[in-house]
């Protein structure tokens, strides 16, 4: 009988999950914004470009636990990645079915998933000390995502949007008083402003650990999903009263929907649908859009835990990212014509999603990879393993994709972005599963493109 630790290193090829392979599940915040800032530095001084900018708008990935007290960090960071206490999941679950069922909830997310209100409940258990001392004194803890911990830095105001702290919030942007009496973190809910608000300006300190000009205008902000989504927009910024079905393809991988102007029995229907399948809905923003969508938890780092395990993978080069190029380069290569159906049978099946499950029915401790041992998966040909893992991403898509079904513009092309995107093996594994085609919007830098409209808009408020 395989225990769970054998049945990962049988799926994964041997991979793992040691603390030497694994992401660390606690971070120090100031750490880690030193690291971003010391890059922005640097492409500021290679560029000049710190002479032409206009405004600023951060997006980060979310959602994580981060409090901060005044302009510092308290405590450690609980990162989007870190595994969350299954009794914690358990009594979110509980809470969030019954703010949605009620309608107290203006969004609608699956209960089960690693939402704001857990992560925030975990924190406030490993902090205890930290949150008996606040309780105490007239110190004040803010939670906040770590893209408007780089705005505190910047410009000394904390804030942050409403869809980054999705889940903790009601329809009237308050923190539900069962849901805030669980969490135990008092008045910790920030200042709330939309995307493409002016939150502040640059100022001394921010300017010193940045180098961006004081003064310059900095938006509240959004999160990576919201950034990636106004990535794949249109030139106007829109998508049409509805949208296509839209991808976006990183780490992990997000379908949505966008309906722009949505009427009152849309969006209702839009919300039930969410109730109904699994999926999240985010109502009518600023902007008047509704979204509904789900992510995976396969993606890019499938790809990273897999192919360099294929048999007679390159490896060569000094660093991992030299030695992942040389493996995409050697895979797209070997990959070739998509194989026909025969040259499949007998291929040993393969679940995208490695390290538990997201998507319409989230299971944080379900285990994907490979079907069967080690020396059948090695005895089959490394181009068909190759499809067999590309074609296993859209996988993990289909049930999304079907559940948005009834609000996409079906006569236009699915539009994807992200790193994956330039991927020969993702593309065709996708057009030879999804009849509406497929249209390459950006890559990865298709988050940046959406933060960029976000700053257009602040730069265009301060103009005189």
């Amino acid at each position: 009988m395989l225990d769970e630790a054998d049945l990962f290193d049988v799926r994964a090829f041997g991979a793992e999950r040691s603390n030497e392979t694994r992401f660390e599940e606690r971070l120090d915040p100031v750490t880690m914004t030193d690291w971003i800032w010391t890059g922005v530095r640097e492409v500021l001084k290679e560029t000049g470009w710190d002479e032409r900018l206009a405004a600023v708008a951060v997006t980060a990935h979310g959602q994580s636990a981060l409090l901060v007290s005044g302009r510092q960090p308290v405590g450690a960071m609980t990162p989007w990645w870190a595994d969350i206490d299954s009794q914690i999941l358990d009594q979110q679950a509980a809470l969030l079915e019954a703010l949605q069922e009620s309608g107290e909830s203006a969004v609608v997310l699956h209960p089960r998933g690693l939402w704001l209100p857990a992560r925030l409940r975990q924190w406030a258990v490993e902090n205890a000390a930290v949150v008996d001392a606040a309780a105490t004194t007239t110190r004040n803890l803010l939670a906040l995502q770590l893209k408007d911990l780089l705005n505190l830095q910047l410009t000394g105001v904390a804030a942050s949007d409403p869809n980054s702290l999705r889940g903790w919030l009601d329809a009237a942007g308050e923190v539900p008083a069962g849901l805030a009496e669980w969490i135990g973190l008092a008045d910790s809910r920030p200042p709330l402003g939309q995307p493409t608000e002016t939150l502040g300006v640059v100022d001394a300190a921010g300017s010193e650990i940045s180098g961006i000009p004081t003064g310059t205008p900095v938006a509240f902000g959004l999160d990576d999903f919201s950034a990636g989504l106004g990535g794949l927009a249109d030139r106007t910024g829109g998508f049409g009263p509805f949208s296509p079905l839209l991808n976006l393809a990183n780490t992990s991988e997000h379908l949505a929907v966008v309906v722009e102007s949505p009427t009152s029995q849309v969006r209702a229907d839009m919300r039930q649908r969410a109730l109904d399948t699994g999926l999240t809905f985010l109502p009518a923003d600023d902007a008047g859009t509704a979204v509904l969508y789900a992510s995976t938890n396969s993606g890019g780092q499938t790809l990273l835990n897999t192919l360099p395990r294929l048999p007679g993978a390159p490896n060569s080069g000094d660093t991992g990212r030299e030695r992942m190029s040389s493996i995409m380069m050697w895979v797209t290569q070997l990959m070739g014509d998509l194989p026909t159906t025969a040259e499949m049978v007998g291929v040993p099946e393969f679940t995208a999603e490695i390290h538990g499950r997201r998507g319409l029915a989230p299971d944080s401790r379900a285990i994907g990879g490979w079907s069967d041992m080690v020396d059948v998966v090695e005895a089959a040909p490394p181009r068909l393993l190759a499809w067999r893992i590309f074609d296993s991403l859209v996988d993990s898509l289909e049930p999304i994709r079907s559940a948005l079904m009834p609000f996409i513009d079906a006569g236009r092309p699915v539009r994807i972005g992200g790193g994956l995107a330039m991927m020969t093996g993702v593309l065709e594994s996708r057009a030879a599963r999804w009849p509406m085609g497929i249209e390459v919007a950006a890559g990865a830098e298709v988050s940046a493109l959406g933060a960029a409209r976000v700053a257009r808009e602040v730069m265009r408020s301060a103009e005189p």
